[in-house]
């Protein structure tokens, strides 16, 4: 779901996150346990691609406005790198990362859907 209140650009990327993350599903990136545990070294190295992600695109002329989101969230793929990374409204990348903590650790999931508040 889109963050309560949400504007035409935060629901257009809420679609193109979900999109995103099916694509990651179809290719195999999603974590084989299931939805794993952020906390710790893997919070730090998710940090960390994301760093280095936003240093890479303000190199590249194409800097970053919002969170460098990772797509799908690193709790489904239980790596630091994701299959993509995604400009994320910071209202949006909180939203999606707080949703996933309705599945418990060790959910899998077979795919994500788009649903209106």
């Amino acid at each position: 779901m889109p963050p309560l209140n949400a504007n035409a650009e935060q629901i257009k990327q809420v679609k193109l996150y979900i999109k995103g993350a099916n694509k990651a599903l179809r290719e195999g990136y999603i974590s084989p346990i299931g939805r794993v545990s952020t906390k710790g070294d893997l919070r730090i190295r998710a940090s960390k691609a994301a760093g280095e992600e936003r240093e890479r695109a303000a190199i590249a002329g194409t800097p970053y406005k919002g969170h460098v989101g990772h797509v799908p969230d690193t709790t489904w793929t239980g790596t630091a790198q994701p299959h993509s990374f995604l400009d994320l409204d910071a209202k949006v990348n909180s939203s999606i990362g707080g949703q996933a903590n309705g599945y418990p650790i060790g959910y899998k999931a077979t795919k994500f859907i788009y649903k209106k508040r």
